[in-house]
């Protein structure tokens, strides 16, 4: 009964903070770019940081309660990733977090679709513009993101990247299952 109560409470918090975590490393993405120097990077990493990782941590332990992995791996790419890049130089770190921040957009639509589904309001226009939205950022942006924004002078850069690859690979994966959804919910194909 503890247990339970323990699990309640994580997913309570992990689907509470859900779109506004991703929200807050969206718009410092965006800021860290446009607006920001090293000394106010250096004010506002830390904050970034600890809300990010923590989110990742409680997501992950609700994930394992319910025995549904298939964030896992997503999980423990972005975890590394976030240790790594922690102390990367402000010139390095800038571009990727303005491609983290754009690519963390994506997954505001995916969790918007989460609320309008559990909410039955998830209609095939609405879901078929989120999935483009997901499909624009998530396959054609993060190819760019990956090709111009990553340095790979240190192995530290190097693996990030490569963790950022794992990511781009995972997230064609996510796209053609929530194509297939799509297609199945709507019966927009005969299926023998």
């Amino acid at each position: 009964m503890r247990n339970n109560n323990i699990l309640n409470k994580l997913e309570c918090i992990s689907k509470t903070v859900d779109i506004p975590i991703k929200l807050i490393v969206s718009f410092s993405g965006i800021y860290i770019y446009f607006f920001s120097d090293e000394e106010k990077f250096l004010l506002i990493k830390g904050i970034v940081y600890f809300i990010t990782m923590s989110y990742y941590i409680i997501d992950t332990c609700v994930i394992i309660c319910n025995k549904n992995y298939l964030f896992i791996p997503h999980h423990i790419c972005a975890i590394g990733m976030l240790k790594l890049i922690y102390n990367f130089k402000y010139n390095t770190i800038k571009p990727i977090m303005l491609g983290m921040g754009l690519i963390d957009f994506s997954g505001i639509t995916v969790s918007y679709r989460g609320v309008l589904k559990k909410q039955n309001n998830l209609t095939l226009l609405n879901d078929s513009i989120m999935l483009f939205i997901y499909i624009s950022i998530r396959q054609i942006y993060y190819l760019y993101h990956l090709y111009y924004d990553y340095t790979v002078d240190t192995i530290e850069e190097n693996i990030v990247l490569n963790i950022s690859i794992l990511l781009y690979i995972m997230s064609f994966y996510w796209s053609i299952m929530w194509t297939k959804s799509i297609i199945k919910y709507n019966k927009l194909l005969k299926v023998n």
